[in-house]
């Protein structure tokens, strides 16, 4: 009898175990857990409202982020649930302090246990500091194209702008890697030109997006790409146009890093005169990103005040030409080829890289 008893406790036991469920999905585990990439373990003087970044893991749903005073979890600073970006910009953190931070993921059924936190201390400053040296351009009607150049700059059309304000310069190596070390991004490649205060070169128009949103979040002021008709209005002087070819005078070499000059590469921002708002490579060094979608036929129905280019499209607008820009004189002198020209089109997919491709930003006023 004490034997039958005993195999019948024995088989409740097992029963019981092997029917048992832990409710609690945040104890079950999906195989993967994010790559921490930025900030990096034991970073310091990280900026007060980082964003940090993660891979991407397949199966994930959502990612869920802690960031704590202590490296057990115990004083939890910072939390955000369901995260679906692999990134997450933190609100304002203390100065000088030492941060831990942590994921785990969502399959949307179970929760993955949390990767192994990594530090990072901050320094004094609450965003990354960027010196664009912004112009002020005063809005105004302008003629926007060319009935002497391509076909695609006719017609010449009358466009008014509201006031804004435009990069004095291209946007720098240095500027750009300050973005590719706060996001943990890979930095462009330079070609072995040298970096520093080089227009930066091998960015897509997504990267220029990209970093002019990181910048918007860091500043919390609007910065975008130009307009095409803005960047038009600003290479030609605005309001104190003088009607030049070129963006700033109508002698190419004298303003403009081209194909005759630039000896094969790009040179420092700034290095040749500026135009009449004292805005300088609008005319070569390289082609800047616009904003707007490009359309051979925009001109015949663009909006006359603010247009944004079309709603959509396959390839972005460029403007002003580049180091490897070049000139092929036509019938009775017309310069037919000539992307320095501030009335000059053309146009890219947004994904392509190219060692002539840079921008500059403009901020809404």
């Amino acid at each position: 009898m004490n034997r039958i008893l005993r195999l019948l406790i024995m088989f409740f036991l097992l029963a019981n175990y092997g029917c048992k469920k832990d409710d609690n999905p945040a104890n079950s585990s999906t195989q993967e857990t994010p790559t921490l990439i930025f900030p990096v373990n034991s970073s310091t003087n990280i900026v007060l409202k980082p964003a940090l970044v993660w891979n991407k893991v397949e199966n994930a749903a959502s990612y869920n982020l802690q960031v704590s005073a202590q490296v057990n979890f115990s004083n939890i600073v910072q939390s955000y649930s369901n995260i679906t970006d692999t990134s997450q910009t933190l609100t304002l953190l203390s100065p000088n302090t030492l941060y831990y931070w942590r994921l785990n993921i969502s399959d949307g059924k179970n929760v993955s246990g949390w990767t192994k936190p990594f530090s990072f201390t901050t320094g004094k400053d609450s965003v990354v500091q960027i010196n664009f040296n912004w112009i002020s351009v005063e809005g105004s009607s302008f003629l926007m194209g060319s009935e002497s150049g391509d076909p695609d700059e006719k017609p010449v059309h009358n466009i008014s702008l509201n006031n804004f304000s435009i990069s004095q310069y291209e946007v720098t190596y240095d500027q750009f890697d300050l973005f590719c070390d706060a996001t943990g991004r890979m930095k462009p490649n330079d070609n072995g030109w040298g970096r520093g205060n080089k227009p930066v070169t091998n960015v897509s128009w997504n990267d220029a997006a990209d970093f002019c949103k990181w910048v918007t979040s860091q500043t919390g002021k609007t910065i975008r790409l130009p307009t095409e008709a803005e960047w038009e209005f600003a290479a030609k002087g605005g309001i104190l146009s003088n009607g030049f070819l070129y963006s700033g005078g109508d002698s190419l070499n004298e303003i403009a890093w081209n194909f005759t000059n630039a000896i094969g590469s790009t040179h420092d921002v700034g290095t040749k005169k500026g135009n009449e708002l004292g805005i300088f490579d609008m005319s070569g060094n390289v082609w800047e990103w616009c904003g707007d979608w490009f359309d051979e036929t925009y001109y015949s129905y663009s909006p006359s005040v603010n247009p944004k280019g079309p709603l959509n499209g396959t390839q972005k607008v460029i403007r002003g030409g580049s180091w490897a820009s070049f000139t092929v004189p036509g019938g009775e002198g017309e310069i037919v080829v000539n992307g320095c020209r501030v009335t000059d089109r053309s146009n890219s997919d947004p994904s392509v890289k190219s060692a002539d491709f840079g921008f500059r930003c403009v901020i809404e006023e």
